[in-house]
């Protein structure tokens, strides 16, 4: 022991340097987790004002479209009676549908695309094919969805030398759709802007006479949250582009001068022609492998179109006869069994959309089940809604490639329609338990379900899942969304699968909005044993169930459904 221990004076002299260290690496460390802090917030709330941002087009879109259709409906009137409507007023309701279909699809895009591009997810080259540049360029300008006819006016295209690029068109059409955007931002504030998109030999080029952009900006456009001046924008559309360009082998370049133009410039890599004519062969022999010997016939009152597309489908190995009229056509496929019809839509004496209607209604026995696609020169989103009322398998553009045509003809035969999807066929009389806490969500899906036969329950949350396996059934499969209020999916699901009772094996497929590998390893790890992704694809959810339960026998007991009082909702 040290007697009368005393401190040594110089520690005494260090103390306030020390405490000064102390205090201020702790106060340097709590600055930096709020700067830290702050600069999430704000990566946040820029992107949840970028996906608002964005959304307020499509948004704006449909409202636009339910208001016009409100216009085009008749009176309404208490009394039971037929209401007629003129062809003009039926046609506009096809076209504002069609519009509002492209505005939901679009808006899904950009949520997509936004994050797509947080999460740094990479782009699946495996679905890259060869793709015209004049043609997807002119989709793009047909399909974007302008605000009024005057945007529509100022955008047109030039074609000085078309070439193929290897991409995703879907893809590419987004990068465009984000350019042109961008260009008619400042059209509003003048009168004369207009917007020239060029395709030539290896370049795509996008140039406004805007205002421009300032050089400080422009040496950091195509950085995350970078805007030139957009009130709401967050950049992340160029982020997208140049990653999209990249992906593609190619980059995206801008060049701009103040009060004079901006133009965007996509630069894609050469295609020779060894490869190109390598995947020609390709396509052609996957398509020949399906059609050869099979039957087509090719009706259209265009004489000229006809031997155009008798010679694109010759490579098939297929039987190809012609129709010059919708009435011969019919004749012809009510002798003879056609395994896929090719119809123009604009044909005398009967047009294509009746000839379609009398061969689905049984008139040409011999080819009732031909796929039929429909050959027109309307817009892509228009057709789409019209020849599926009409119940037509596809449709193409005219003019259309001869590879966009085989492959498109060859899609049609390969894939079959919703109601014929593989699976569907083994839900007819199957006892499913339905669990949404969205109504609209919950009668589609069930809508969907008893249209090929399906006996189904509905339920709004996690807790009625367990009460209806407890008290009813037996079951052949739950569909649960994942979020619901209360119980949610997950809960219900690990419920179901630690239960000791029978019931504890039934297949359950989750619906989730999160399509992420966390998500989706979270529904595996609560016991689902398949997931379908929201929006929902039909054939998709036939082929999901009919795989999970297409081997077992049906249950056969009757399960009471559950009464929700959601009101009504048009199926």
């Amino acid at each position: 022991a040290v007697p009368d221990p005393q401190f040594p004076r110089d520690y005494i002299g260090r103390l306030p340097v020390l405490i000064l260290v102390v205090v201020g690496g702790s106060a340097f460390k709590l600055a930096q987790k709020q700067a830290e802090a702050e600069k999430i917030r704000r990566t946040y709330t820029a992107l949840a004002g970028s996906i608002a941002h964005e959304m307020r087009n499509p948004l704006s879109q449909i409202k636009h479209s339910l208001e016009r259709m409100q216009r085009a409906l008749p009176l309404p009137t208490t009394q039971v009676q037929a209401q007629t409507i003129s062809g003009v007023e039926v046609d506009a309701l096809y076209r504002h549908l069609a519009q509002s279909e492209m505005a939901v699809k679009r808006g899904l895009q950009v949520i997509s695309m936004t994050l797509d591009e947080v999460n740094a997810k990479p782009i699946d080259a495996s679905a890259f094919s060869y793709i015209s540049a004049a043609e997807a360029t002119d989709k793009a300008v047909r399909e974007y969805g302008y605000e009024d006819d005057a945007d529509r006016g100022r955008v047109n295209v030039r074609v000085l030398e078309d070439f193929n690029f290897r991409g995703e068109e879907t893809a590419y059409l987004f990068v465009l759709f984000n350019l042109i955007r961008n260009a008619l931002y400042y059209a509003a504030l003048d009168a004369n802007a207009r917007v020239t998109i060029t395709v030539d030999r290896q370049q795509v080029a996008v140039h406004d006479n805007g205002p421009g952009i300032a050089p400080d900006l422009l040496a950091r456009l195509f950085e995350p949250f970078a805007s030139a001046g957009k009130s709401g924008g967050t950049g992340l559309g160029l982020v997208y582009c140049r990653r999209v360009m990249s992906a593609f082998g190619g980059r995206i370049e801008c060049e701009s001068v103040l009060g004079q133009y901006t133009q965007f410039t996509l630069h894609f890599p050469l295609v020779t022609t060894a490869e190109a004519e390598t995947h020609r062969l390709a396509v052609l022999g996957r398509a020949r492998a399906v059609f050869a010997g099979k039957r087509i016939l090719v009706a259209d009152d265009d004489a000229a179109q006809r031997l155009t597309t008798h010679h694109k489908l010759l490579p098939l190995a297929a039987v190809i006869e012609e129709a010059a009229d919708g009435r011969r056509a019919l004749e012809m496929l009510g002798r003879e069994r056609y395994d896929l019809v090719l119809l123009d839509l604009n044909m005398p004496l009967l047009d294509g959309y009746a000839v379609a209607e009398q061969i689905r209604r049984g008139h040409a026995p011999a080819s009732r089940d031909a796929r039929i696609v429909a050959y027109t020169s309307e817009p892509a989103h228009l057709a789409s809604v019209k020849t599926h009322k009409a119940g037509m398998d596809g449709f193409i553009s005219k003019p259309c490639a001869q590879l966009q045509l085989v492959q498109a003809l060859q899609y049609v035969m390969e894939h079959q329609p919703p109601g014929a999807a593989p699976g569907a066929q083994h839900l007819a009389g199957r006892q499913i338990l339905l669990a949404d806490d969205s109504p609209v969500n919950r009668k589609a899906v069930a809508a969907w379900l008893r249209h090929v036969g399906a006996v189904v329950t509905e339920v709004g949350h996690g807790q009625a899942v367990l009460d209806q396996l407890e008290q009813a059934g037996p079951w052949d499969a739950v569909v649960m969304d994942v979020h619901m209020p209360g119980m949610s999916g997950l809960q219900a699901a690990r419920t179901v699968r630690a239960s000791s009772m029978p019931w504890r094996s039934v297949p359950i497929v989750a619906l989730t909005a999160g399509s992420g590998a966390e998500a989706m390893e979270a529904a595996r790890a609560a016991g689902f044993d398949r997931f379908i992704t929201k929006p929902m694809d039909v054939a998709v959810l036939y082929e999901t169930l009919g795989g999970l339960i297409g081997g077992a026998p049906p249950q056969v007991a009757a399960v009471p459904n559950v009464p929700l009082d959601n009101g009504p909702l048009l199926d």
